[in-house]
């Protein structure tokens, strides 16, 4: 920072000449006519002194003095102009002084209002740009204060406060090569100056680093490459370039918050195309679609061949286009055609989250027109991945899951959509999915395996036996994935009944709980009766049941019962049935 602005060179000598001018004349003044008078006379024209007549050069007549009230049009003398370029020069120190203390105090633009009054008054003061180039930098406004900068060496050509400031606006605006030539002049004019040594080096570190990032930051993000853009922004920490750069690599890691907060900062001072891309990139990959287009074009006036801009902006009308021939497919019914039209839309821009998500869901409603269920819940859960918030996905998904009888991922997926969107008829979906659930739950081990209840140990075995090898994933080979996927899944529940049916004790607890299920089933089939019974049951391992009546509430109750009515122990045939495997095979978990 500058400290106190000093007058022009010339300044006391001019000073200094127009004193000892008003002196002479004064003097010659007193020499040439004695004014003075002896005390009680009057003085009196005498026209034949000699004063009269060597200014006139005829007697009689007194010299005529040029009054600058007799006319405007009266030129100036050298005097009267020196005079006024004295006051001019005060006035602009004064400024100046006023304005490098403002700097000071980091008021920068009434410092700058400062300077420019200064330079108005004086405009060939070198310190005064230099002033006036600071007050720029502090502002951001980093293209005029090189100028500035450049103008104070054009004046003085060994000013070197102006080369120290040009490689500074230089470093700001990422240009560190021209910055290393300045410091070098620099350096050469005050060889022994430790300060412009350090800022030498340290240009020089930084067009290294700059190369580094130009060179790998296309290839995609490592973190050698944020390592170099951090270091950048120490060694240069007012480049916006550089700000820019962090930025970029803020959304290339999915980091768009981060990423908005640097290019804002960075237009409040300095709009470039490259800040205004960043921008409209924030902006696209969080949904805001108009928000983004306002910056790209925006950025294509400032720079009509900006060319990252401009490939953006093809590849998201390539985006747009393939997604509407999509939907159109699908309205027309051409389902594979949709399909098709879709997978190539989700290959244009892999970073786009929020409208690959709405791809993916677009993709899964044709597999359902299709048939393939499977694939449906896939790119549902692709979508989801995506967009966790997504309700139509979840929806779908969940729908899909019903279809083929995964109650359990269907349930969760209608717990999350309620959450979402808490309405009466998610909650009828919540509700019919769980009742569903328990009634796929009825079928039991015996009917897996395709025995009666009673059948021998040999028995359970052979059943097992044929039906493992029948459903085995190594037969499968060739096999589409849909049956593929069911054949595991029945492969699966046949290996679980036969580890609970061949081994005795975990058979005999199973029996026990399968009939208790029963009885609970057949009492929640019977009429309801406004009587307040307690029933102890007890499962014997032979199968019978024993209902007592607590006697104090039998001697509470009275009521007679039809005969019809009388308690009766539900026991299933024991028919031979196939495993229940859903029709389409699903991607239960």
């Amino acid at each position: 920072m500058p400290t106190i602005i000093e007058l022009p060179d010339d300044y006391e000598n001019m000073e200094t000449n127009d004193s000892m001018t008003s002196t002479e004349s004064l003097k010659r003044t007193s020499e040439s006519e004695d004014t003075s008078t002896p005390v009680g006379q009057t003085t009196s024209h005498r026209p034949w002194s000699s004063a009269s007549v060597l200014s006139t050069g005829r007697p009689g007549k007194r010299p005529r003095v040029n009054s600058p009230h007799r006319s405007a049009n009266t030129a100036e003398t050298p005097r009267t102009t020196r005079a006024a370029t004295l006051i001019s020069w005060r006035k602009a120190a004064t400024a100046a002084n006023t304005g490098t203390n403002l700097l000071n105090r980091q008021h920068y633009e009434e410092a700058l209002e400062k300077f420019n009054e200064a330079l108005e008054l004086c405009s060939t003061s070198a310190s005064y740009y230099s002033g006036r180039c600071q007050c720029y930098l502090g502002m951001g406004l980093f293209s005029e204060a090189l100028a500035d900068a450049k103008q104070s060496t054009e004046i003085d050509s060994k000013f070197v406060p102006g080369y120290q400031r040009q490689a500074e606006c230089l470093l700001a605006l990422g240009r560190p090569a021209d910055a290393i030539k300045a410091y070098t002049v620099a350096l050469e004019l005050k060889p022994d100056d430790n300060q412009i040594t350090e800022a030498l080096k340290s240009a020089k570190d930084l067009s290294q680093l700059q190369s580094l990032v130009e060179r790998d930051l296309p290839k995609g993000v490592s973190r050698h490459v944020v390592f170099y853009v951090d270091k950048m922004m120490k060694i240069a920490p007012l480049c916006t370039k550089y700000k820019v750069m962090k930025a970029d690599i803020f959304v290339q890691q999915k980091n768009y918050a981060e990423a908005q907060a640097i290019v804002e900062e960075v237009l409040e001072v300095n709009e470039t195309a490259d800040a205004l891309y960043v921008y409209g990139l924030c902006l696209h990959y969080s949904g805001d679609e108009q928000g983004s287009q306002t910056r790209f074009e925006r950025a294509l006036q400032l720079e009509p061949d900006h060319k990252k801009t401009l490939a953006f902006l093809k590849m998201f009308s390539q985006l747009a286009d393939k997604k509407e021939e999509g939907n159109v497919a699908f309205k027309s019914g051409e389902y594979q055609k949709a399909y098709d039209l879709y997978s190539e839309a989700l290959t244009i821009d892999p970073e786009n989250k929020l409208t690959n998500a709405k791809l993916y869901n677009n993709r899964a409603a044709v597999c359902v027109k299709l048939g393939r269920l499977n694939d449906a819940i896939r790119d549902c859960t692709q979508a989801i991945e995506l967009d966790s918030s997504y309700v139509k996905a979840i929806s779908r998904r969940a729908t899909c899951y019903m279809e083929t009888e995964c109650f359990e991922e269907a349930i969760r997926d209608f717990e999350t959509l309620y959450k979402l969107n808490p309405t009466p008829e998610n909650e009828k979906l919540l509700r019919e999915a769980r009742q569903q659930q328990k009634l796929s739950m009825q079928t039991n081990f015996y009917q897996t395996l395709g025995v009666e209840r009673f059948a021998t140990d040999d028995e359970i075995k052979k059943a097992y036996r044929k039906l493992a090898l029948k459903c085995h994933p190594d037969k499968q080979v060739g096999s589409t994935d849909d049956v593929r996927i069911a054949m595991e899944k029945k492969f699966k529940a046949i290996g679980e009944a036969h580890k609970t049916l061949s081994d005795p004790v975990e058979r005999a607890q199973y029996d026990r709980e399968l009939r208790l299920e029963e009885f609970r089933d057949f009492m929640s089939d019977e009429p309801d009766i406004n009587v307040n019974v307690d029933v102890n049951v007890n499962v014997n391992v032979s199968g019978t049941f024993d209902c007592q009546t607590w006697p104090e509430h039998s001697r509470e109750t009275s009521f007679s019962e039809p005969a019809s009515k009388q308690p009766r122990l539900p026991l299933t045939s024991p028919g031979v049935e196939t495993p229940r495997i859903s029709p389409t095979p699903s991607l239960c978990k």
